[in-house]
């Protein structure tokens, strides 16, 4: 294709060369009949012609008068009369039949003189036809006619050659032009011909280059067969091969003669696969639809010289060949070395797999086996904390706390570890207050603080403080980050800011920094302090504590929470730490928390007392969990293992059931899921149990056998508390269950703990926007659903499940994920027939959501929800 786009411009020049041929010609032919045209009638006879006119009737009058002063009449000279007569005749008639006077002819002042010579010329005939006498008798008369006559032939004479003049000047300006034109017109024909002349050199010239390149091409391609990994296999219709090139050689055995002409399922497929080869050979030339024509490579089995079958990766294509007959031309890679490295692949992995499954289990005990004697060495301190102490003996159990706890954080931080790693971190979203979060840091850490001469500062710089995240994985990043900062900073200042970024969907961004002013970080370093167990000794020497996994805990957890940590840091001036993570969509997510309620760390109200079955096969695990719990005024029943627990289960009735896990001839799980489907009278009571375990799968193994909920060991008395409260709670309101307290239109509780951490303000606002969403939210559902746009309708459902969770409106919540789920399924028409029902419940809500704020209820207009 080479020069054919810059052909497309010359393409009008055979047209404008035929149009100037044409136009040429025209003027030729134009030109011959201007020729012709003076050559047959001359210019200057003409005009002698009818000079002569005038001089023949001279001549015929002088002759009238020579016959008339005669004194006898001679017949000379009366001939002499007719002839001039006769003369002067055919002068007239010759200007009257001539082509060459037609333009004259044409003029009235010299049609007249003409007429009135014809006349006087018609009325002399019969006299100048007669006898001698009638002639000389009519001489006078003749003269005096034809005297007369004499003003009107001159006129005739002046008028035509003045005339001619006029008319021989025009024919020469326009025989000129045509000149000139038809010089022109050659002029041009003559540069387009030129000019085709050199457009088809020019070609010529593109066409030797295609011709060139074409063979380069056919060469590459020649080159490129032979050289190319793949086995390349050319076959016509009739499987015939038509070309082999090497690499199919040194795949399948054969050489390129001996493959030439050789029907290509008997060479090269092996005998199961030829019937099918056939059949499917003959189907494409029968209808032109193959499923292998065209396609994707697919995996097959090939047949080799030495009759072994071999795996490889085939991709037909076809082309045109002589008369139209396709030819089909296959790719074969031999893939029995990819298959191979991919059983060890795949054996690799498993293996990979079974150890990693082996590391969780082990990690599973060894969490186990660590925190079961942490367990009762915390518990204990816990209650000798609260026996009588002197104050000596108070700081000895108060530092041995400390210790215990600090042990407990590094088994913590590793398992963290290990659980981010197998992708097990457990995120639990609510709201909460970032102001409050950040003070409790600054508070907790200002003591640390204090000693190295530091100073905590804060600044929350956003307008609506109350946030949606995982309040313990971003305070576990924000002590971590803080401690970190107060570890290498002496007398200076520790700032933590708080700001607010959208994010390119619009959704809130939380940006917390923790700005340092101490020894810094080098840039080479920059990139390994997230790191697994880096401390970077050479530039700490060891001035501070730590084993190298804060940060890279922190890191994950960001990661998991779908942010970041970033770093800048100049040595001896101060460190720059940001944390960005996104705002869950709303605030329906777990509302609880270990810390959330300062009333349920405290002792049971007086009188309240719980009957509770202990499970638990350790001794001093059982010894201990009871003495905390008959401090809480608990009766305590013991069991030591999981069948005891599910017998005694089986045998009365508790208000809780501790359970412990790992347990001899019955585990908690499986202990757990026997009294739940027994028919004892303990088979309804929450258990909670008490578990090592931090890993994903054992939470989802513990809800899947009825666990209600669980304790990370080692037991602490206000975890205790809370567990021991819930239960509380539920004895007191025995008519209540969940699935009853979820029935209802609008959750009170959230309402009120948003409440309760907003501002009143701020909360109307937050209710006020909610309402107005709704306001809108049915012609925004049709609008886009006519419009067939489900994308904006799956986000829009997305938003407002989101934000009527978070306002407590649980079943309008449940309704709008069901219709997320419409729209991700692009079910556009069941969304528009619910729509009446959404509206329905949307007021009701609405009305519930004003009563609870304190508002009074204001109808809406007809259509606005």
């Amino acid at each position: 294709m080479i020069g054919l786009e810059r052909w497309r411009p010359f393409h009008f020049i055979p047209l404008v060369i035929l149009l100037l041929g044409a136009l040429f010609t025209t003027l030729g032919v134009q030109m011959y009949r201007e020729v012709s045209i003076l050559r047959s009638a001359p210019q200057d006879n003409v005009q002698w012609t009818l000079a002569q006119i005038e001089i023949e009737l001279l001549k015929f009058l002088n002759a009238l008068r020579a016959a008339e002063l005669a004194a006898e009449p001679e017949p000379q000279l009366l001939d002499e009369v007719r002839t001039r007569f006769d003369i002067f005749y055919s002068r007239i008639a010759t200007i009257e039949g001539s082509r060459a006077f037609d333009g004259l002819t044409a003029l009235d002042e010299f049609q007249g003189g003409l007429s009135s010579a014809r006349d006087a010329l018609n009325e002399s005939v019969g006299l100048i036809d007669g006898d001698d006498a009638a002639l000389s008798a009519a001489l006078p008369q003749l003269e005096t006619r034809f005297e007369s006559l004499q003003p009107a032939v001159r006129n005739l004479s002046l008028n035509g050659v003045r005339e001619f003049a006029s008319l021989s000047d025009e024919r020469r300006r326009n025989f000129s032009l045509l000149v000139f034109q038809t010089a022109g017109v050659g002029l041009v024909l003559i540069i387009a011909l030129i000019l085709a002349l050199a457009v088809l050199f020019w070609q010529r010239k593109v066409a030797e280059r295609r011709s060139e390149q074409i063979r380069e091409s056919r060469s590459r391609y020649a080159n490129t067969v032979d050289v190319s990994l793949d086995a390349i296999i050319v076959a016509n219709g009739e499987g015939k091969i038509l070309d082999f090139n090497t690499a199919a050689e040194k795949t399948f055995g054969y050489s390129k003669a001996r493959a030439i002409g050789s029907e290509m399922a008997e060479l090269i497929v092996p005998v199961a696969l030829r019937q099918a080869h056939r059949e499917g050979m003959r189907r494409y030339l029968r209808t032109g639809q193959s499923k292998l024509v065209g396609g994707d490579r697919i995996e097959l089995e090939a047949l080799h010289s030495d009759g072994s079958i071999f795996p490889v990766e085939l991709s037909i294509g076809v082309a045109a060949g002589q008369g139209g007959q396709p030819l089909f031309i296959s790719y074969v890679r031999d893939i029995s070395g990819r298959k191979k490295i991919e059983a060890e692949l795949t054996n690799a992995r498993d293996r990979a797999l079974e150890a990693d499954k082996a590391k969780s289990q082990f990690l599973a005990v060894m969490s186990h086996e660590m925190r079961t004697p942490l367990n009762a060495v915390l518990a204990t301190l816990d209650l000798l904390r609260h026996s009588q102490l002197d104050e000596r003996q108070g700081k000895f159990v108060k530092t041995a706390i400390t210790s215990g706890e600090i042990l407990q954080h590094h088994i913590d931080d590793v398992l963290d570890l290990t659980r981010i790693e197998a992708g097990a971190i457990d995120l639990r979203p609510r709201a909460f207050d970032i102001a409050e979060l950040v003070d409790e840091v600054q508070n907790s850490m200002q003591l640390a603080a204090a000693p190295k001469g530091n100073r905590i500062f804060t600044d929350v710089s956003i307008d609506d403080t109350v946030v949606c995240l995982d309040r313990n994985r971003l305070r576990q990043i924000l002590l971590n980050l803080v401690g970190n900062a107060n570890k290498f900073t002496e007398k200076g200042e520790i700032c933590v800011t708080v700001s607010e970024q959208p994010d390119p969907d619009g959704r809130p961004r939380l940006v917390i920094e923790v700005k340092d002013t101490g020894i810094g970080i080098a840039q080479k370093d920059l990139h390994r302090i997230f790191d697994d167990f880096v401390t970077l000794d050479p530039s700490f020497k060891r001035t501070a504590e730590g084993y190298g996994l804060g940060l890279a805990i922190c890191r994950r957890i960001a990661a998991a929470m779908g942010g970041k940590i970033t770093v800048r840091s100049e040595e001896h001036v101060g460190s720059s730490f940001t944390v960005s993570v996104p705002q869950a969509e709303g605030f329906a997510a777990a509302l609880q928390d270990d810390d959330v309620s300062s009333e349920r760390e405290g002792a049971l109200p007086a009188g309240a007392s719980l009957h509770i079955l202990l499970v638990e096969d350790n001794e001093t695990n059982r010894f201990v969990a009871r003495a905390m719990l008959e401090e809480e005024n608990c009766t305590v029943e013991e069991a030591v293992d999981g069948q005891d627990g599910v017998e005694k289960a089986a045998e009365e009735r508790f208000d809780l059931i501790l359970m412990d896990i790992s347990m001899p001839r019955l585990d908690g799980i499986e202990a757990s899921r026997a009294i739940r489907h027994g028919s004892g009278p303990s088979r309804d009571v929450p258990i909670v149990c008490l578990t090592a375990h931090a890993m994903t799968e054992t939470q989802d193994a513990m809800e899947g056998a009825g666990v209600t909920d669980w304790l990370i060991k080692p037991l602490r008395r206000k975890n205790l508390r809370r567990i021991l409260s819930t239960a509380l709670e539920g004895e007191t309101s025995p008519g209540q269950t969940i699935d009853e307290a979820s029935e209802g239109i609008v959750d009170h509780s959230v309402v009120e703990e948003l409440r309760s951490l907003m501002k009143e303000e701020k909360f109307q606002r937050s209710l006020q926007k909610f309402i107005g969403d709704l306001t809108t939210m049915r012609h925004d559902f049709e609008r886009f659903c006519r419009s067939g746009e489900n994308e904006e309708a799956l986000k829009l459902a997305h938003s407002l499940a989101g934000s009527s969770g978070m306002m407590g409106a649980v079943a309008l919540s449940e309704v709008f994920r069901h219709l997320q789920d419409l729209a991700h399924d692009g079910d556009t028409e069941s969304i528009l027939e619910l729509l009446d029902d959404v509206d329905d419940l949307a007021h009701e809500t609405v009305s519930i959501l004003e009563v609870t704020a304190g508002q009074e209820t204001r109808p809406a207009a007809s259509g606005s929800i």
